[in-house]
């Protein structure tokens, strides 16, 4: 019984996505001419799918350095920057064949447990850091392309949508900023460690350096993603203006990162149809060839974790131990 439900749980993602594109295929079959479609990816251009490729590397670079602060702020741990950009390509690359974007946090655990002299509880830790600030990082940067928007006069259709995302992305921010100001202790050992992430959280986002370090990285790494789309767009010849892929990024990116999502298939699907097709003025059809053709890259990008996951030993092994460091609680 029990296994059944973890099996249920598992293929959640899977099952969430599959049920998203098919109903936008059923949607749009009457507009979209699947043939059409593969012409399109047909045509790509392979300088530019190489140039699509780069910038997806660039984006996990990008991630890796921020992944790196947050364990230098929570641990004061100097992890060296070439090994945690292993261990994200390796994520990645599992990820592959995991059915949530949640289960590949969890395998990030356990390598960073592994590769760091951190103890799993503290890997947890810094892994949920890492995942929540970068969710907060990209409502940051959808409040300055909201600004961007309303200044261009773009985006008036998602206006509302946006309002809701963002302003429910400010709201948990203060909330964290509040919390972190109270010492809170629990029976429940769990609860209480699931407590101290978010109060680590409001006490990082009170750090100045920490903030300004994460929002540039976040600008970056968002300025990756949009360089992927833009690459595509040239390599397929569609005429899509970069003033809607740049402003409309944040959404698609908040959307993708979804951990119901397998991968964000599905999701950002959606998310660029209703910007980049209903705003930005392009097809239905040419709007899902980049949506899935980023989804390609994604994938090809990640194969050389799958080169470390074969060629590094130390990466498959799981009943290793690692020391016991205790995550640096921030005084406010």
């Amino acid at each position: 019984m029990n296994k059944n439900r973890i099996n249920l749980r598992s293929a959640l993602g899977i099952v969430v996505s599959l049920l998203a594109l098919s109903g936008i295929f059923y949607y749009f079959s009457s507009r979209i001419d699947f043939q059409a479609l593969v012409a399109i990816w047909k045509g790509m251009e392979p300088i530019w799918a190489a140039a699509a490729v780069a910038a997806m590397i660039g984006l996990y670079s990008v991630s890796t350095l921020r992944f790196q602060e947050i364990i230098r702020a929570e641990t004061r741990t100097d992890a060296a920057f070439l090994p945690l950009l292993r261990i994200q390509l390796v994520v990645m690359f599992a990820a592959l064949g995991l059915p949530v974007s949640a289960a590949s946090d969890v395998l990030r655990v356990g390598l960073v447990h592994l590769r760091f002299p951190l103890s799993f509880e503290v890997a947890l830790h810094i892994v949920l850091c890492d995942r929540i600030v970068g969710m907060l990082g990209l409502v940051a940067c959808g409040l300055l392309a909201v600004a961007l928007q309303a200044a261009t006069g773009i985006g008036n259709e998602v206006m509302a949508i946006q309002a809701m995302v963002w302003g429910g992305g400010v709201a948990t921010a203060i909330t964290l900023v509040v919390f972190g100001c109270f010492h809170v202790k629990l029976p429940w050992k769990r609860v209480e460690m699931l407590v101290h992430i978010l109060q680590d959280i409001g006490q990082l986002l009170c750090r100045g350096d920490v903030v300004a370090y994460q929002l540039a990285l976040v600008l970056v790494y968002t300025a990756c993603a949009a360089l992927v789309f833009w690459s595509l767009a040239l390599g397929m010849h569609i005429a899509l203006a970069p003033i809607y892929i740049f402003s409309f990024m944040p959404l698609i990116l908040f959307v993708n990162n979804l951990p119901m999502f397998y991968l964000g298939w599905g999701g950002r699907e959606a998310a660029v149809l209703a910007t980049f097709s209903a705003i930005g003025g392009i097809s239905p059809a040419d709007a899902l060839a980049l949506s899935i053709g980023y989804g390609g890259v994604v994938m090809l990008s990640s194969l050389p974790g799958g080169i470390f996951w074969l060629l590094r030993p130390s990466l498959r092994k799981a009943g290793l131990q690692a020391g016991g460091g205790k995550p640096n609680r921030v005084k406010m």
